[in-house]
């Protein structure tokens, strides 16, 4: 029978629930009950089930599959470096000389016009040419031929091979006119210390490169490479540096021979 609304209001939840007409309508006034903390931890984990859980990762093959395998230095590469070197010192020492007007010196020499960052070897911005005991620079550009002067006499390389510079600007005609002091024991020896310190640089990069091919053979014995073939790769090694060694030392003597006998 159907239950008035007044009716259904006075009976308890208990008695409804045995109504079966009015079963759904009490399960509508009773609130659900709170998930417990078992069902909550579950649909978390549900919900936020972190990345790597659901994908499973293959870590073996993250070793060092695109390492390549430990290899020994070459000693091709090594005297190609000391090869550049050396031509390095022979460069340097060229413009020294005690014959003649020291032209290819002051050609070398650097000079900054245009403010920081516009160095530029002296005879790219000027012609030289020798007059008697005097070099000659017409400037290409007349107006820098003041600053041209000044940063000569300041010039440590052309003070340490030739002497204290006193160059003499013309801005009518755009020219520096620098005597050159006549040769002397005193000029010879600096030429000659000159000679030594650029050898002294070239040992020093000798020996850098040495060191950097003995530490790659090191480092790949440590990766693998039999000892005995690290040892004979390192007396090769060996082998290429007091070959240049010699072949710098006998460019030096030379010049310095040079520098005397003149």
């Amino acid at each position: 029978p159907a239950l008035k609304p007044n009716m259904l209001a006075r009976l308890s939840l208990r008695h409804v629930s045995r109504l079966p007409a009015a079963a759904a309508a009490a399960r509508m006034l009773v609130p659900p009950a709170p998930p417990t903390l078992s069902s909550r931890s579950s649909q978390s984990s549900l919900l936020f089930r972190p990345y790597s859980s659901t994908l499973r990762l293959d870590k073996s093959n993250d070793d060092d599959s695109d390492t390549p395998p430990p290899s020994l230095p070459d000693t091709d590469d090594l005297e190609l470096t000391l090869s550049s070197h050396l031509d390095d010192l022979s460069s340097s020492l060229s413009p020294l000389s005690a014959s003649g007007s020291p032209l290819a010196l002051f050609e070398s020499v650097n000079v900054s016009l245009y403010g920081e960052g516009s160095s530029a070897p002296l005879g790219s911005v000027a012609q030289l040419t020798s007059q008697d005991d005097s070099v000659v620079l017409a400037a290409f550009d007349p107006s820098t031929v003041k600053d041209l002067a000044s940063q000569i006499a300041a010039s440590k390389v052309l003070e340490e091979s030739v002497g204290s510079l006193n160059p003499a600007a013309d801005e009518s005609k755009g020219t520096v006119v620098v005597r050159i002091p006549r040769m002397n024991a005193e000029r010879r020896a600096k030429l000659v210390g000159l000679a030594k310190k650029h050898s002294g640089k070239f040992t020093k990069d000798i020996r850098g490169a040495r060191k950097a091919f003995m530490d790659e053979t090191k480092k790949a014995v440590k990766g693998g490479v039999s000892k005995d073939e690290g040892k004979r790769r390192e007396k090769e090694g060996e082998v290429v540096v007091k070959e240049y060694q010699g072949k710098g030392e006998a460019i030096v003597k030379k010049k310095i021979d040079e520098i005397n006998d003149e």
